[in-house]
């Protein structure tokens, strides 16, 4: 009609749907997790859905748009986007990015040591080895580990090179180290063989633990007990490590056994010197011994001197049972 014509358009954003490939292990054919969805309008950002995907032993690492590699994020978890078609009705499919989750080891002990070679973490299913190392006179007890938030105690035992370990679960592990002091044993030695009487049993100590020596038993003729030692031959250069009788002692070993010897001294008699005489009230010359006192087996010196015109005829020692012999004579007037 030749009329003016006036055309009004109206334009509308279009839809479209993300939707959320959980992209982990199968189980069974079927996906552990259902998939997600989620409604979006062109040029309205909004932020994508959290994550509720989780797959044991997997850390979620992002979103990929990429159908040939599957390892490349294209998100972040809750990452605000817009427009990710320009089709109305398109379902734009974002897929689940996984990588390996590592997982802490903790190591607990006491009078030893528990550490986990290399690292002290490690992904699930993967093998976890530790070194144990028991401190001094210690020797490991038992060795265990647990998931964390769970109460099932897992023992963990040698393999056929004493080597310690167990295969990483899908969560943190708290490993636990119990060390028990060893036990060693004090044997009792008389120290001598002669004139010696008497038996003492061992006697069981456990290693930083405090207990008294058993009293000692043994007896020997002309001698008393003195100490305990260490070492067969204690000298003034080397005397070794002493205990009295009855002494409280700690660690004497780490383990084993330990001997101790009886050291002995000996009981010391008076020495009776009698004067060199031509008659029971009369004498002619002197005598003296040194020492004055010893023990029995001790070596006495006797000086004997005449007065000037006598000489020695005779020389007697009296012991006070009445025992009597002669003195073996060294040099001159010295026997």
């Amino acid at each position: 009609r030749g009329a003016p014509v006036t055309v009004d358009a109206v334009f509308k954003p279009i839809e479209y749907t993300v939707r959320f490939v959980p992209n982990g292990p199968e189980n069974d054919g079927e996906t552990v997790s259902e998939e997600k969805t989620q409604r979006f309008v062109y040029d309205q950002p909004q932020r994508l859905l959290a994550n509720e995907y989780a797959f044991p032993g997997m850390e979620f690492e992002g979103w990929t748009l990429t159908k040939d590699n599957e390892e490349e994020v294209t998100f972040e978890d809750r990452q605000r986007v817009s427009n990710l078609t320009t089709k109305d009705g398109e379902t734009v499919t974002l897929t689940a990015v996984w990588g390996a989750a590592w997982y802490t080891i903790t190591c607990n002990s006491y009078h030893g040591t528990v550490s986990v070679y290399p690292y002290d973490y490690a992904t699930m299913n993967s093998p976890v080895t530790l070194t144990v190392t028991p401190d001094s006179g210690y020797h490991l007890d038992t060795l265990t580990w647990m998931e964390t938030g769970k109460r099932s105690v897992h023992p963990i035992e040698p393999d056929e090179e004493e080597q310690y370990g167990f295969t990483m679960p899908a969560s943190p592990v708290t490993v636990n180290g119990i060390f028990t002091p060893n036990t060693y044993t004090v044997h009792f030695d008389p120290g001598a063989e002669d004139g010696v009487s008497g038996s003492m049993e061992d006697q069981l100590f456990a290693y930083d633990e405090e207990q008294a020596l058993t009293a000692n038993v043994f007896t020997r003729d002309g001698y008393r007990f003195d100490r305990w030692f260490t070492g067969t031959e204690p000298d003034l250069l080397n005397p070794g490590t002493t205990y009295r009788d009855g002494e409280t002692v700690l660690n004497l070993a780490e383990e084993g056994t330990v001997t101790l010897y009886a050291e002995w001294k000996k009981i010391p008699h008076d020495i009776t010197v009698y004067p060199v005489a031509d008659s029971e009230d009369v004498t002619h010359g002197t005598a003296s011994a040194y020492p004055v006192k010893a023990g029995v087996g001790d070596t006495v010196t006797l000086r004997v001197t005449p007065d000037e015109g006598y000489q020695v005829s005779l020389i007697l020692v009296i012991t006070d049972d009445l025992d009597f012999f002669v003195p073996t004579e060294k040099e001159d007037g010295i026997y």
